[in-house]
C-alpha cells in the first residue's frame, strides 16, 4: 500500500499552550506522520507524550476529544489529527519508550491550525474529469518571431439554495519546468467544485459534504473514479488539505464517450441537481445508499450484488410508496382476530399477520422499473421482476439460485441481471434528482455504451 505521506516532524497534544515566541510547545516530540492512499493515518513518536496522569495513556477508540498537533520538518506544515486513538506502543525503564497513534482525520495547512476547526467550504477537485467536463484547448500561434497561446475560459457556474452555495469554476493554470520556465511550461484548463454550507460545519460533516458530492459525480458520470483528497476552508479563511480513510478505487477517470450522462445535459442545472441530491439522500436513506454501495470499486460477489440491489429497490419503493397494504384483506385478517376468544391466541396471530397484504417484491420492483423510459414489453418487465424476486428470495432462505444453477453458468446468470437491475436503479435515481426523461432514455438506448445494456437486456430475454 503506497503512502500519500511519509513525513518526520515534531507532535503535541493539541490542548497544550504554544508559547508566543516559539514554534511548538516544550514538551513536543519527534516522530513520523504516514498517511497511506486509502487514508490510514499513523503517527509514530520517538517518545512519550505525557498524558493527563502522568502515566503511559491508551485510548483504543477514536475521541473527538483527543487532537494531536504537529510541524512537519521537511515542509513545514503544521497538521491537526482528530479523534486519536492507541495504536500501540512501548513504556519501558530501561529503553526506549515510544507512542503510536491512530486518528480519524488530519487536517495539514502552511499555517497553525486552531485545535477547534470550524469549516466554511469543501473544494472538490475535479482532476480526472476534465473529459467529460470537456475542457477547453489552448490554441496555438507560431509564427517566425513569436508563440501565440489563447483560451477563452467559460463562465463560473454557481447557484443559490436555502441550504448553501455551489460554485463550479474553471480556469487556466501554467505549470513552468526549470529556472523561470527555460524547460518549457504547461498551460491547461482546470476545475474545481466548491460547496459552502449555509453555516460553518464541523470536521466530519465537512467529510461528509465531500462524499456526497462524489456520489453525485458517480451517478453523472458513471464512473467510480477515486478523486484527490478535499480542501477545505475554515472561518480564518485559513485552507487546509483533508485526509481521512476512504475506499480505495482503481477505476480510471471516465472518458466522454463512457459516461452516462452528457456534462452539457447538466451544467445549467448542476447545483440544483446537488441540492436535488443531498435533500434525497437524506430522505430516501437505504434506498439512494444501498445502490451506490455496489459503485465504490469494490469486488463484491454476484449473490451479494444482487442481494444489496434488492434490498435498496425495495427500501425505495417503500419510502416512496409506503406498505401499499389491500383493505380487504386488512378487514379480513381484523374479523378473523376479532372472533378468536384467547387473548394470548390473538396477540400471537396478530403478530403473524402484521406483514400480510403488504405489496409483494414483485409488484414493488414493476412499479419503480415501468416507469422509466425503457422501449420493453411491459409483459416481458412483470416476468423479469417475478423473476428476480424468486432469485431473492431463494438467495436469502437457500442461499444458491435454482435458476442460476440450472443455467449452466450460475455467475453470468446473475451477473446478467444484476447489470440490468444496476442500470434500471441508477436511472430512477437519476430522474429523482432532477433529470428529465429524455436525458435518461438516451443514456440508455443511443450513447455509445448502451450497446452493453442493450446485450444485457436480449441476453435476459427482455428484448429478442
Amino acid at each position: 500500500m503506497a503512502d500519500t505521506i511519509n513525513a518526520r516532524g515534531i507532535f503535541w497534544w493539541a490542548d497544550a499552550k504554544v508559547p508566543p515566541t516559539n514554534f511548538a510547545p516544550d514538551e513536543a516530540i519527534a516522530g513520523s506522520l504516514t498517511i497511506t492512499d486509502d487514508g490510514r493515518i499513523t503517527i509514530e513518536l520517538d517518545g512519550v507524550l505525557p498524558s493527563p496522569g502522568g502515566q503511559f495513556a491508551i485510548w483504543d477508540e477514536p475521541s473527538p476529544d483527543r487532537k494531536i498537533a504537529g510541524l512537519l520538518k521537511a515542509e513545514h506544515r503544521y497538521l491537526l489529527a482528530v479523534g486519536v486513538h492507541s495504536k500501540g506502543g512501548v513504556w519501558s525503564s530501561n529503553g526506549i519508550s515510544y507512542d503510536r497513534f491512530g486518528a480519524q482525520f488530519c487536517l495539514i495547512s502552511d499555517v497553525m491550525i486552531p485545535k477547534q476547526p470550524k469549516i466554511r467550504t469543501v473544494e472538490f477537485d475535479l482532476a480526472g474529469y476534465e473529459e467529460w467536463l470537456r475542457l477547453g484547448q489552448v490554441d496555438r500561434t507560431k509564427t517566425s518571431r513569436n508563440l501565440t497561446f489563447k483560451h477563452r475560459i467559460k463562465r463560473k457556474i454557481s447557484y443559490w439554495h436555502q441550504t448553501g452555495y455551489v460554485v463550479l469554476e474553471r480556469k487556466l493554470v501554467a505549470n513552468q519546468h526549470g529556472y523561470f520556465g527555460s524547460r518549457g511550461t504547461d498551460l491547461r484548463e482546470i476545475a474545481k467544485f466548491r460547496f459552502t454550507p449555509r453555516k460553518s460545519v464541523g470536521l466530519d460533516e465537512a467529510i461528509r459534504n465531500y462524499g456526497l458530492t462524489h456520489e453525485l459525480m458517480i451517478l453523472l458520470t458513471g464512473s467510480e473514479y477515486q478523486p484527490d483528497w478535499p480542501t477545505v476552508t475554515l472561518t480564518t479563511r485559513q485552507s487546509c488539505i483533508a485526509y481521512f480513510l476512504k475506499n480505495r478505487s482503481e477505476a480510471k477517470p471516465p472518458e466522454w464517450h463512457e459516461s452516462c450522462i452528457e456534462f452539457k445535459d447538466v451544467e445549467n442545472i448542476l447545483g440544483e441537481i446537488f441540492f436535488n441530491w443531498i435533500s434525497l439522500r437524506s430522505d430516501l436513506g437505504p434506498g439512494a445508499y444501498l445502490y451506490l454501495a455496489t459503485r465504490r470499486g469494490l469486488h463484491l460477489y454476484q449473490e451479494h450484488k444482487f442481494i444489496n440491489l434488492m434490498w435498496g429497490l425495495e427500501s425505495l419503493h417503500r419510502t416512496i410508496d409506503g406498505e401499499g397494504k389491500s383493505i380487504e384483506i386488512e378487514d379480513r385478517i381484523s374479523r378473523i382476530l376479532h372472533d378468536i376468544t384467547d387473548e394470548t391466541d390473538r396477540k400471537w396471530l396478530s403478530k403473524r399477520t402484521k406483514f400480510i397484504g403488504g405489496t409483494n417484491l414483485e409488484d414493488r420492483l414493476f412499479g419503480l422499473f415501468k416507469s422509466i423510459p425503457l422501449e420493453v414489453d411491459h409483459r416481458r418487465l412483470r416476468e423479469f421482476c417475478k423473476l428476480c424476486a424468486k432469485i431473492r428470495n431463494d438467495l436469502s432462505h437457500h442461499g444458491h439460485s435454482n435458476e442460476a444453477v440450472d443455467s449452466g453458468n450460475s455467475i453470468q446468470y446473475l451477473s446478467v441481471r444484476s447489470a440490468i437491475v444496476s442500470h434500471l436503479y441508477h436511472a430512477i435515481l437519476l430522474h429523482k434528482i432532477g433529470l428529465s426523461n429524455d436525458v435518461v432514455k438516451e443514456w440508455l438506448t443511443d450513447r455509445r455504451g448502451s450497446s452493453h445494456f442493450e446485450w444485457y437486456l436480449k441476453k435476459a430475454g427482455l428484448k429478442d
